[in-house]
Parts: structure tokens; sequence; C-alpha cells
């Protein structure tokens, strides 16, 4: 699990790509996770893991996305009226999520290939535009805060999860559900858009993953009405989830989550 601590900085910047933020080192110092250089090792939406032992491999920025413009609502509209019709369902097939929930969460094209994803603050203003290639590579426009993922205005019970596409999954199975940046992005307006809400923080099967889970979960225990921690068990995130399992199945998992108390 990763310590907050490890976090990399501009004394100690990430192996990997050489950036000072984003990435994390294992608590064991023996390994880092990268937001930007792939691996064959996912570790959730927090990036590629990579052993500090081995050679890493050679680093190429996602291209640099220039607007003149820093007004995100206007450029996320742009971007969604010449969207395709077709757009939504066919990403919808490549992700294993309904299309309605990736219209809900507002996906739109950024360009052939690419789907663009509004981030959004707690009020539901835009700051900022996440960018997903059809290999999976993410980034941003450039200017773009960091935002949350959600669609309308979630009910008494809400489910906290990482990234569009995991958000995107539950909300495919019939849940309120809301998207942090990656699992330790956007604690703040994340615990006001839950405030006194039924809420379910649902962890990525992995060491980030478990780690942010907790780490929000600590803040969160006061805002929420009642606070649960799952895991899609024995899957690795929340779309491998929905693709192998029935709505009823995963409301049971959720369901028999234990309540969560300070630790």
């Amino acid at each position: 699990m990763l310590s907050p601590k490890q976090k990399v900085s501009v004394k100690r910047p990430c192996p990997a790509c050489g950036k000072p933020d984003w990435c994390f080192f294992s608590g064991d110092g023996q390994s880092v996770v990268c937001a930007r250089v792939q691996s064959d090792r996912r570790a959730g939406e927090a990036g590629w893991l990579h052993s500090l032992s081995a050679p890493m491999p050679k680093f190429y920025s996602a291209p640099r996305e220039d607007h003149p413009a820093k007004d995100f609502e206007t450029i996320w509209q742009r971007l969604a009226d010449r969207t395709p019709t077709g757009f939504a369902p066919y990403q919808a097939d490549q992700l294993g999520v309904s299309a309605d929930a990736l219209s809900a969460i507002g996906c739109a094209e950024y360009r052939e290939g690419v789907a663009a994803f509004p981030m959004k603050n707690d009020r539901g203003l835009i700051v900022g535009v996440r960018l997903r290639s059809r290999d999976a590579r993410k980034w941003a426009i450039r200017g773009s805060q960091q935002g949350l993922f959600y669609g309308r205005e979630p009910g008494e019970r809400i489910i906290i999860c990482e990234g569009p596409t995991d958000t995107a999954a539950m909300m495919s199975a019939g849940f309120d559900a809301i998207g942090r940046p990656s699992c330790r992005g956007c604690v703040d307006w994340t615990l006001a858009a839950c405030r006194r809400r039924h809420v379910i923080i649902l962890a990525d099967a992995d060491g980030p993953g478990r780690g942010g889970a907790y780490e929000l979960a600590d803040k969160m225990f006061r805002a929420a009405r009642t606070l649960r921690i799952a895991e899609p068990l024995g899957f690795k995130d929340a779309r491998e989830w929905l693709r192998a399992s029935s709505r009823s199945e995963i409301e049971c998992v959720l369901n028999n989550a234990e309540k969560y108390f300070p630790r």
C-alpha cells in the first residue's frame, strides 16, 4: 500500500517519467506507480507499476493539447455539439458500459479515437476535460483542473469510483455514482458532493486503490450518513465486475460491505 508521504516531488521526481507530480513511490521504496509511463502491470487508475531495480522504459509525453480559452464549459460544449450521434454507442461497446451512462457523464469526441470527459467541481461547473485514447492513454486538455466525473444530481446513496469509465460502469448497473480523477484525487470536492448521503467507496483491488479508499474514508467519516468500503471481488475494477456480474450480484456485495469506522 502506498503512503501519502511517498508522493514524488521536485526534489525526488518520478524515476519513470521524471515529473514531480501525480506519481507515487511504494511504501517499501522498491517500486514506483507512474501516471504517465506504461508498463505491463497496471495500478488501477493511478497508473503503471515500475520496479526501481529494473531499467525504466523511455518516456514519451502525451501530446500537448492547447486551447486559447480556459472556459471549459464552452470548450466541452463545442466538443459535444460536433460529436457524432454514434460516438457514445461505439465507446460504450469498446468499454463494456452503457451508452446512456457515457452520455450522462458527458462523453464527447475530442478527435478520432479520443474520448473527452468533462471534469466538474462539487457544484457541477466544468473545470477541465480528461482525454482517453483507444489504447487507454489518459491526459487532459492543457489548463484543466482535476475534477469529478458525474451526471445528474445523485440520490440518497452514492458509489464513489476511480475515473470516468468505472463511474459509467456503476451507472450502467443502475447506481448513482461519482468518479474521482485518481485514487487520491479531489478529496474536498468529493466530500462536498457526498455530504449527508449513504456512501460506498468502491476501491480497485490493488494497493493504491485500497490506500486511497481508506484515506478518503478517514476524512469522509463525519460527512457521510453511513460509509462503507467495497471492492469488486475477484475483478480488477468496476468495468470487469460489470461484464461478469448481474446487478443483483453487485448489489449484494455493496450491501454486505461492512460499515466503516476510523482506524
